[in-house]
């Protein structure tokens, strides 16, 4: 056996390799490939110092394991040279110091050198013909102790001499402890020590009282201050005390040793103490038992009557054992047993077999409850005991009252039974009858009853089969229950009620078939009265389950314990901490217990402290304060990789398909592909007392936002991981909840697959582009055809209008003009007829001047809507012709500077004309009637879209300040300006002229 440098443990079998976790098995056998064992039987076993194990067999030579590999290397005799071993049986292994691995084999002594992997043969050393124990051992830097033919034997490794040094002993095994070393032969145990002439004597088989004498000593193991011995009739244990005992196999026990022949023996890094036999595999927990137990073996008269233990008592001197096979009584001081049984034939004897409750009433008298055969007193005592079966008053069925659950004696004498049907019934004050109290309810007379209980006020606590808890006031008669409601969390948990406890703070603890609950305050008297009255006040208790660490919540005994409470359950027994709600220690099979699975009613503590369970297999006992708990932090590994569910094996194991390098508990870093979908890990805290009990939590960092609770379970399963990095982290704890908080960590890499991949993502870049860009083009090419089609109908539309102005401006041309004169016409032939009378021939005057006026409107509107004199060089030809025959008949004389053949080019709209015609007419109007001015000149220029106008004259000019604010014309060309977004100002002064500017965009 081996536990190596990773917490592993490693069996040789003689079918195979075991590696152990705690929980799984990993066996290594022949399989007839070259990288494996090439022999199942496995003789001696070791673990160097760099983590090879060297693994002998017998018949099949020496194998190197490398376990983070997996990789055999194969040293056998008549192999290759520089590999080739005296014999193929391998019967010892030892590493020296000196960095060599000592081979001993049937037929010789062999060194292989480590860091070459050389053998070298070792003659000189004298050994027995078909000797197959193969006992070695360093003796320093420069020595090796061993077995030969002639005795125990000194080796010096330099010259290759042999000294013997303890004659004659046939040594079967070597051990080196604290300085120490131990050399056994058949009979003896010697403790050598070289600076001293002989070997001591440290124990002989024939002073091993009980021990076989057949018994030969095979191996050993100190530790501790304690001396183990593997023989071959058992395994001896000698104390620190120096007290010896011997531990065999007992076929009706299945905690005693697996079988008498005892092979290896070794101490884990935990405590434990692992012990290999011929026919399985032991381990020891506790050295000294603090969980004692007292099972039913047939035919032993000391032992239980029954597997079932059903109830028990204490009375100091005795224990009292109640069972389906009848009453057990022990003497507590010499383990004596005596049982006792319905027999028809006696009439002191028990009424029943089956006993359900035990009591003691007032004056000292043990009453026993029965399943069937009612209450017995019990008289007499020592082994002359009589029983007395209590009859029934009449107002009892007499049925019902033959099965006793439970007992009660109060303070003031009377005994109470909780009956199977008849409800609540006493003891009358003769102490030779059952029947009901003078005054109880019907549900109570009627109710199956399974414990009863006195408070300290004196009221009754009753469980029932269904009913919930029942409260009874002996001195008023009158009744109330509590039950189970299921929109109150604060009420009962189940209705099923199978114990009661009331603790020093008058606090009514309940055991139920579905937790533990507690009230929240003292028990008093106004609480009992709501109860009686038939009022249940909601809140009233605490409950407590499976979250608060109970391993059942089937509750069937209470016990306190100083500041805690014990219980049994269906799963084990539990220390609870009331304060912290919690519980905080549990025991169950692993720890000693002869069964999980405890009964109602077997509980009790005796007066030494002592608590004792019964169960379904027997009872345990054992003292608080004794358990010790286990502080090993555990080292967590995570120890198998599962892809599908299917597991992913070394690369020198797998020649096919994806594999691991190296052995997953020594891989820091994984990198899987896109394709594993399903993703497992199994993990172990190595832990080896009571390895069932350790607990698990994980978190996959990028994945899971907090740690999971898995409890005992050691798997882990994730699936559809997106591509990433990750962490997984593994922490366990001990059987006692002792937290390894660093536990393991893998980083785990899921591979990009190839469509989210940068390169994939520019590709779809590109696409996207692509369809973006042919988007672009046919919406492009849609609207330039849209656009082209809009022209076209624009220009239509504008050949339309231009067509509609030049008709317009014809038409209105033609039809004006004719009218205006015959208007002329008339007016003058009317002037020629009015020169006698001046009154008329001035109306008429008026009316002539009108007609100018209207005919040059007329006609620069008609000009402004014929779409042939857009340009500015059409508006200044305008411009000019008007000013020509304005000036004509004044002194003034009129000049256009500025204007080009490019001013044909630039576009003017109607609104545009009209304006710029009608404000520069009007400026000449004012010039030619106001300035008396010799020169008018009208000065354009074009800066890039800008059209610059000066109407400048050299007349008499005039004072701003006097102008008419609501004179036509100044009121009309700012307007006009502004209609169509040109700016216009007016520069003039007495005496130095006028020059009007305007300047329009286009």
């Amino acid at each position: 056996m081996v536990q190596d440098r990773h917490d592993f443990m490693w069996f040789g079998t003689q079918d195979g390799l075991d590696r152990f976790d705690g929980k799984r098995f990993i066996t290594y056998r022949s399989t007839g490939r070259a990288n494996s064992l090439a022999n199942n039987y496995i003789w001696s076993l070791l673990e160097d110092d760099s983590g090879f194990l060297w693994i002998g067999t017998f018949g099949g030579g020496l194998h190197r394991f490398d376990p983070a590999t997996g990789v055999f290397t194969h040293y056998a005799h008549g192999g290759e040279a520089s590999r080739s071993l005296a014999g193929n049986r391998v019967i010892g292994l030892v590493e020296h110091p000196s960095g060599t691995i000592w081979v001993r084999t049937s037929r010789g002594l062999d060194r292989i050198d480590r860091a070459t992997g050389t053998v070298t043969n070792i003659p000189g050393v004298r050994f027995t013909d078909g000797d197959l124990i193969g006992a070695m051992l360093p003796d320093g830097a420069g020595h090796l102790l061993l077995r030969t033919a002639d005795g125990l034997a000194r080796l010096t490794i330099s010259t290759g001499s042999v000294e013997v040094i303890l004659p004659g002993v046939m040594v079967t095994a070597l051990f080196h402890a604290d300085g120490t070393t131990y050399v056994l032969d058949n009979h003896h145990i010697w403790k050598y020590d070289n600076t001293k002439e002989a070997p001591q004597v440290m124990l002989d088989a024939g002073s091993i009282s009980g021990a076989d004498p057949r018994i030969g000593f095979q191996c050993v193991l100190v530790k501790d201050d304690h001396l183990w011995i593997g023989t071959t009739h058992g395994l001896v244990h000698r104390d620190g005390k120096g007290r010896v005992s011997i531990h065999r196999h007992d076929p009706a026990d299945p905690r005693s040793l697996a079988d008498d022949h005892v092979l290896s023996l070794l101490a884990g890094e935990g405590g434990e103490i692992w012990v290999g036999t011929r026919n399985g595999l032991d381990r020891i927990e506790q050295v000294e038992e603090v969980v004692h137990g007292l099972p039913h073996i047939a035919g032993d008269a000391n032992a239980l009557a029954h597997p079932s233990v059903t109830c028990l008592l204490d009375d100091g001197d005795h224990l009292w054992i109640g069972s389906p096979a009848g009453l057990s009584v022990q003497d507590r001081l010499s383990g004596s047993m005596r049982t006792y049984r319905h027999d028809p034939r006696q009439h002191a004897s028990l009424s029943a077999d089956y006993v359900l409750s035990l009591a003691r009433n007032t004056s000292g008298a043990i009453l026993v409850g029965t399943l069937g055969g009612g209450v017995n007193v019990v008289r007499g005592s020592g082994d002359a005991l009589r029983f007395e079966q209590l009859g029934v008053r009449a107002d009892v069925d007499p049925q019902r009252t033959r099965i006793i659950h439970g007992m009660c004696t109060a303070r003031d004498g009377r005994t109470w039974l909780a009956t199977g049907g008849a409800g609540l019934c006493v003891i009358d004050t003769s102490g030779k009858r059952i029947g009901h109290p003078p005054i109880i309810s019907e549900a109570l007379k009627h109710a199956y009853l399974f414990t009863v209980m006195e408070d300290a006020a004196g009221c009754l606590w009753m469980g029932s089969a269904g009913s919930g808890l029942m409260l009874y006031h002996p001195e008023s008669g009158r009744s109330g229950m509590l039950r189970r409601s299921p929109e109150d969390m604060g009420s009962l948990s189940d209705d099923l009620v199978l114990c009661t406890y009331e603790d020093a703070a008058h606090r009514l603890w309940v055991g139920t078939a579905n937790g533990l609950c507690v009230t929240k305050h003292p028990v008093d008297d106004s609480l009992r009265a709501a109860i009686i009255a038939g009022r249940q006040p909601e809140g009233i208790f605490t409950r407590y389950g499976s979250a608060s660490g109970l391993p059942n919540e089937v509750i069937y005994g209470i016990l306190p314990d100083g500041d805690h409470i014990w219980l049994s359950t269906n799963h084990g027994l539990a220390e609870f901490d009331p304060s912290a709600g919690q519980v905080v220690r549990t025991l169950s099979r692993a720890d000693g217990l002869l069964s999980d699975e405890f009964n109602q009613n077997a509980y009790v503590r005796t007066e030494n402290g002592e608590l004792l369970f019964g169960g379904v297999n027997g009872l345990n006992w054992f003292t608080a304060n004794e358990l010790v708990s286990n502080t090993h932090i555990p080292p967590v590994r995570i120890t198998r990789l599962l892809l599908k569910n299917e597991l992913v094996p070394l690369r020198a194991d797998s020649a096919v398909g994806f594999a691991l390098d190296r052995a997953i508990h020594t891989t820091e870093e994984l990198h899987l592909s896109w394709r594993d979908r399903v993703i497992g890990f199994e993990f172990a805290a190595l832990n080896y007392i009571a390895p069932e009990r350790n607990r698990y939590r994980y978190q996959l960092e990028g994945f899971d936002e907090e740690w999971v609770e898995a409890g005992t379970r050691n798997t882990v399963t994730y699936t559809n991981l997106d591509p990433g990095e990750y962490v997984l982290r593994v922490q366990g704890s001990n059987n006692d909840g002792v937290w390894n908080e660093e536990g393991a960590s893998l980083v785990l890499s899921i591979s990009t697959p190839p469509w989210r991949t940068w390169y994939a993502y520019v590709l779809y870049a590109l696409v996207a582009l692509s369809i973006g860009y042919g988007w672009y083009r046919y919406r492009l090419r849609e609207a330039t055809r849209e656009l082209r089609m809009n022209l076209r109908i624009a220009e239509a539309r504008s050949a339309e209008r231009e067509d509609f102005r030049r008709k317009s401006a014809a038409d209105f041309h033609d039809e004006s003009g004719a009218k205006l004169t015959r208007i002329n016409l008339h007016t003058g032939l009317a002037k020629q007829r009015a020169k006698s009378d001046p009154d008329l021939g001035g109306h008429l005057e008026h009316i002539d001047q009108a007609h100018r006026e209207l005919s040059a409107g007329i006609r620069d509107l008609i000009w402004s809507m014929d779409p042939g004199r857009d340009t500015l060089h059409d508006v200044l030809d305008r411009l000019a012709a008007f000013a020509l025959s304005l000036f004509d008949r004044t002194e003034t004389r009129f000049k256009l500077e500025g204007r080009t053949n490019a001013m044909k080019d630039v576009k003017l709209d109607m609104d545009q004309r009209r304006a710029i015609t009608l404000i520069m007419k009007e400026a000449m109007n004012n010039c030619a009637k106001h300035a008396n001015a010799v020169h008018c000149v009208l000065v354009v220029s074009q800066v890039d879209d800008l059209i610059h106008l000066e109407l400048k004259d050299d007349g008499k000019g005039f004072d701003p300040s006097q102008m008419k604010k609501d004179s036509y014309g100044t009121r009309t060309m700012p307007e006009r300006a502004k209609s169509i977004g040109a700016e216009l100002g007016i520069e003039c002064a007495v005496g130095s002229g006028t020059v009007v500017k305007l300047t329009v965009r286009v």
